[in-house]
């Protein structure tokens, strides 16, 4: 089988979309179909790294202009597909779902479409938009979602049919799960960041308003007056950081907050397994991969008690459900963690069971792939009566 994958956001891009995606190719590649990933160019060194892959990658210019984008894009596109002729299409996220949607009428019907939450709740925003994206779904074989709380948005906000929307939670690689941690390189980031007595705490997400970051650094007084040993460790990038660091500022907490800036995502294997409790409070999380990252590398969580991350933590087996808004209730959950170590590694040891069992990115694949080709099989049935 040929199978075409467009999406905007893909490795060196260290997103949950960009490595739901990688996920994705390395897999279905894996499954021996051919596979091709038109994405964008983040920097002049992507095209050397993609030759690593077992997959092909067609990397799309980047402009400051989105217009420009939308544009060239299109054309990458369509050639593409002209060139290519997958049997399989699947488009996800951000840009490459506006072109899609724009040029739905002319697209195959084997194309099919994940969504993620965000881009429903960006079409939403404008009555164009949500005209385009239903008509894109009508259009679609599959409308791949990744949580039931997205399937209810998608069925509610857009009225698409739950016969054509089908759930694939993202998924983890199962070497992510089974690889033992490199104590080595734990214990250096450990030095780097003068944390080898400390109890780490860690969120790993993008800088930005809804990921809950200022919430946690608002908890760490109370936490630190129980445990005056933990440190607070922030991984990633965004237009939130100033705000945070003043934030740090003002509450004193300049000793007890690190920020580490972006890592690659060959990299964060190591600050997962350097943490003690993962914790990332959203205000808005239709799936969110790292709560099952954490949970892979065996680590107890703390998630919201919104949206889709109930489908990924259950409360008190694998972790802690909390307020998102509940500065108080925040705290709370972290002290209770930490003094509990016998029920922490409970709770880890079933975090990454539950992880292998139900979340990995071979289960994710072949969801995808079996409803892809059973389309396939409904084609040729068809032809032959």
């Amino acid at each position: 089988m040929r199978f075409l994958l467009f999406t905007y956001e893909f490795p060196p891009y260290s997103g949950g979309i960009g490595r739901y995606c990688h996920e994705l190719a390395r897999e279905t590649s894996g499954f021996n179909h051919t596979v091709v990933v038109l994405t964008r160019r983040y920097s002049p060194g992507d095209t050397r790294r993609d030759t690593d892959e077992s997959y092909k990658i067609i990397r799309i210019p980047a402009f400051k202009s989105r217009k420009l984008n939308l544009l060239i894009g299109s054309l990458y596109f369509l050639i593409t597909l002209r060139r290519f002729r997958p049997d399989t299409t699947l488009v996800t996220h951000g840009i490459a779902l506006q072109i899609a949607s724009f040029w739905s009428m002319f697209l195959p019907k084997s194309c099919s479409i994940t969504l993620h939450g965000t881009d429903i709740l960006a079409a939403c925003r404008s009555g164009i938009k949500k005209w385009f994206l239903r008509r894109l779904c009508l259009k679609s074989h599959k409308v791949f979602v990744t949580s039931q709380y997205v399937k209810s948005m998608l069925t509610d906000r857009i009225r698409i049919s739950e016969k054509k929307i089908l759930i694939v939670h993202n998924g983890i690689d199962r070497n992510f799960i089974s690889m033992p941690a490199d104590n080595s390189v734990v214990a250096a980031l450990r030095d780097r960041y003068h944390l080898s007595d400390h109890i780490v705490i860690l969120t790993l997400a993008r800088l930005n308003y809804r990921k809950g970051h200022d919430a946690v650094i608002r908890a760490l007084p109370e936490v630190l007056r129980i445990f005056p040993e933990v440190k607070y460790v922030i991984v990633g990038e965004g237009p939130e950081e100033e705000r945070l660091k003043k934030l740090v500022h003002e509450y004193k907490l300049g000793d007890s907050v690190i920020f580490t800036g972006n890592v690659l995502y060959n990299k964060v294997i190591n600050y997962y397994d350097m943490c003690d409790i993962f914790i990332m409070p959203s205000t808005y999380e239709p799936f969110g991969i790292t709560y099952l990252e954490a949970g892979a590398r065996g680590k107890p969580v703390i998630g919201p008690n919104i949206d889709g991350v109930p489908e990924l933590i259950v409360n008190g087996e694998t972790g802690l459900l909390i307020d998102p808004h509940n500065i108080r209730e925040i705290a709370h959950a972290i002290t209770k963690i930490l003094a509990d170590s016998h029920w922490a590694e409970e709770m880890a040891a079933k975090n990454r069971e539950r992880v292998l069992n139900l979340f990995t990115s071979e289960v994710m694949t072949q969801k995808i792939l079996e409803a892809s080709q059973s389309r396939q099989k409904n084609s040729l049935s068809g032809s032959h009566n």
